[in-house]
């Protein structure tokens, strides 16, 4: 070898092959130039090689004791091309991925000894990808790291393009032989479209998420998603802050905008939502739940300001036709709403401390306070058309007077029931106040109420009015029982 770059190096070798395959990768044309030294160890100093759908330059290099080699490859390259070459660990990488006639550029160095230990090999390497898929999730420019070493195989990337935005993160694989409970760690940062790529982290990640129609939410996130455990249900643990971008829906029912924090850890999962923009109304999201075994608890404080009523009941209608309901008991009823009885110029706060069970809601406990203002809340079934049922006990008083236009409700959650002791309806004329309760298996309502005038506005008629007062006060409560969509109305007189 008289051009050696070695005296080790004795001979100089050259060596073409057309249709050539090794280890039954796909045939190819190749061209090499290199040494061979004293011990026959190999350098391929120059190489260039079309293989199946790559075509790349590079050099190899061979040891025989140990059996080390190291390649060194950049070109047009479709990792598939050379699985047999390199083992499983090579083909798993790439099993989930699918990629356009462009076939990606690539740069590697993979080194390793043949028949070694396992987990021996290493890569260093970068793929600048055009379009591609990767377990159904189109995208369409990315710059990708992998760098595989005896722990773990990582793809990494600063730079990843979707119809929907940006995106960086990586993922890491721990290795096979060291048998990790991790299956996958990841971390992610930018615009997530949800929708496009809801399976990239595997079933546990697809089947949490599959109620949530979201285009894109913007996100960022660190977590892994654990190995099957048939003695666990915990198979995840992650930190997640996102924030939406467009109105999203869980089974049909529409956030207009959130955001906020979930972090999960173990069989605890917590999750943080400060600002919650639902049917123009401002809310706040606080749960906490807990897996113990079959059954998860869940702890939650949840309050929503000014919402428009009509929207939101046309909401709870819509998630409740796609099935929101369906994870509970079958034998569970159902609240009946009806879509045209809501005014849409009504507004409806509500809030709740409670907690329970979360696949049985009729064991929960907690307190809440609804407030409703509406023109026409005598005429809502939810409540019995109570204007109808006043009007229909025949007491002497001016039309008018059974017009409601506010209900507040501070109540008790107790299992099955909510229990109400000053509930206070009123309107522009008369006022009620009540206790009672209703039950949310039955259906049912027992309710006592006090009816009285307002004498306080600074209106001609309520001199009137008071002028009637005598029937008012002979009327010492109403009661009220029965199914609350047709409930029985009975007065009870005073003995005075």
């Amino acid at each position: 070898n008289l051009a050696s770059t070695d005296p080790s190096f004795e001979t100089l070798f050259t060596v073409s092959a057309k249709s050539f395959s090794a280890l039954e990768s796909p045939s190819g044309n190749y061209d090499f130039i290199g040494e061979i030294k004293d011990d026959l160890s190999i350098e391929i100093r120059k190489a260039f090689g079309i293989m199946g759908q790559s075509e790349v330059r590079g050099s190899y290099s061979q040891s025989w004791n140990p059996h080390a080699y190291e390649f060194r490859l950049a070109g047009n390259c479709f990792p598939p091309d050379i699985n047999n070459w390199l083992g499983n660990w090579w083909c798993n990488l790439w099993d989930n991925f699918s990629f356009n006639q462009e076939i990606p550029f690539g740069d590697f160095r993979i080194k390793g000894i043949w028949g070694g230990e396992i987990g021996n090999s290493r890569t260093i390497g970068f793929v600048d990808s055009g379009l591609l898929n990767y377990k159904g999730f189109t995208i369409t420019n990315a710059d990708i790291e992998v760098e595989v070493d005896s722990n773990s195989t990582k793809i990494k990337s600063d730079n990843i393009v979707h119809e929907k935005g940006n995106l960086a993160g990586s993922l890491t694989f721990p290795r096979k032989h060291l048998n990790s409970p991790v299956f996958l760690s990841f971390q992610i940062d930018g615009h997530y479209p949800l929708n496009d790529a809801r399976t990239i982290f595997g079933e546990s990640f697809e089947r949490t998420v599959e109620d949530i129609n979201a285009t894109t939410l913007f996100c960022n996130a660190t977590g892994e998603i654990l190995n099957k455990q048939p003695d666990t249900n915990s198979n995840s643990n992650f930190n997640l802050d996102v924030q939406s971008i467009d109105p999203f829906k869980i089974k049909g029912f529409e956030i207009n905008k959130i955001y906020g924090s979930i972090n999960k850890s173990g069989y605890l999962t917590t999750g943080n939502f400060p600002s919650i923009k639902i049917a123009d109304g401002q809310g706040q999201l606080y749960f906490e739940t807990e897996a113990n075994g079959t059954e998860e608890l869940v702890n939650l404080n949840f309050s929503l300001k000014d919402a428009n009523q009509g929207r939101l009941i046309k909401n709870i209608i819509r998630a409740k036709e796609a099935g929101i309901f369906s994870k509970f008991k079958k034998e569970q009823s159902e609240i009946e709403l009806e879509k045209d009885t809501f005014a849409d110029e009504g507004s409806l706060s509500f809030a709740i401390q409670a907690e329970g069970p979360l696949n049985n809601p009729l064991q929960f406990e907690g307190t809440g306070t609804i407030h409703l203002r509406e023109s026409k809340i005598g005429q809502i079934n939810l409540l019995g058309k109570i204007s109808e049922g006043l009007s229909n006990l025949k007491i002497p008083l001016p039309s008018g007077a059974f017009s409601f236009n506010e209900l507040l409700i501070p109540f008790e959650l107790n299992n099955e029931s909510i229990i109400f002791d000053n509930l206070n309806l009123s309107g522009p004329l008369s006022k009620i106040q009540a206790k009672g309760n209703f039950n949310l298996s039955t259906q049912t309502i027992d309710l006592i109420a006090k009816l009285s005038l307002v004498g306080n506005l600074p209106l001609p008629i309520i001199k009137n009015l008071l002028q009637l007062a005598d029937p008012i006060s002979n009327i010492a409560e109403i009661k009220m029982t029965g199914n609350y969509l047709d409930p029985k109305w009975e007065l009870i007189l005073s003995n005075n």
